[in-house]
């Protein structure tokens, strides 16, 4: 999606608060697909093995796939929580600790993708199974740090939503305040605006309720 920049009240702020709903179900979905995953390698090697010479060869390359699948559902998962992280912090006002906190925890999270996908390039056979297993542990790490920033900044959008609408009953009453005070000695005019400000009040109350 396309980040513009704007502001908790804008649309870009709409669209984060979504994103930040829609982490879990996401979450949900693939802790799913890796279970599926572990299913079918798990009844694949129970027919390799049963039929295998060279067991050891077939339990270390079951291993290895093990390790190999876990890292790469961890790590769509990470990449997924990094786009959602872009997202809330460019919807998250500028310079705020929430914002500066997850700006800080979004560099170091690219920071150690990018590391990770140049170590699988150069690390030795024998210990390859070894060090994805080192790699999918740093990147559950990192994914735990990103969904604690991803709460963060999710809360202070929803505080900030809130805030907003108490500024517009705050502006609505004060407007209010001042016209009836015009319309002092004039009964149906004052009698008009409690009636319109009534309403008004409530739609912003209604507005509330529903972001709760």
């Amino acid at each position: 999606k396309r980040i513009t920049g704007k502001r908790e009240d804008g649309e870009d702020g709409i669209e984060a608060i979504k994103i930040a709903q829609n982490a879990a179900k996401e979450k949900a979905i693939r802790e799913k697909a890796l279970a599926d995953t572990l299913r079918g390698e798990n009844e694949l090697f129970k027919k390799e093995i049963a039929i295998a010479d060279n067991k050891e060869a077939v339990i270390e390359a079951h291993e290895r796939r093990i390790a190999e699948i876990k890292k790469k559902y961890a790590l769509e998962g990470l990449n997924a929580q990094i786009d959602a992280l872009k997202v809330l912090i460019a919807a998250t006002e500028e310079g705020s600790l929430e914002r500066i906190e997850a700006e800080k925890i979004l560099a170091q999270a690219q920071l150690a993708i990018s590391n990770i996908t140049t170590e699988q390039f150069i690390i030795n056979e024998d210990t390859k199974t070894e060090k994805i297993k080192l790699s999918t542990e740093e990147i559950l790490q990192i994914s735990n740090d990103l969904t604690q920033a991803l709460g963060d900044l999710a809360n202070s959008l929803f505080d900030r939503k809130i805030q907003n609408i108490d500024e517009e009953i705050q502006q609505l009453e004060d407007s209010y305040s001042k016209q009836l005070e015009l319309a002092q000695g004039d009964d149906e005019q004052t009698k008009l605006l409690e009636i319109e400000q009534e309403k008004r009040r409530q739609e912003l109350e209604k507005k509330k309720r529903k972001e709760q």
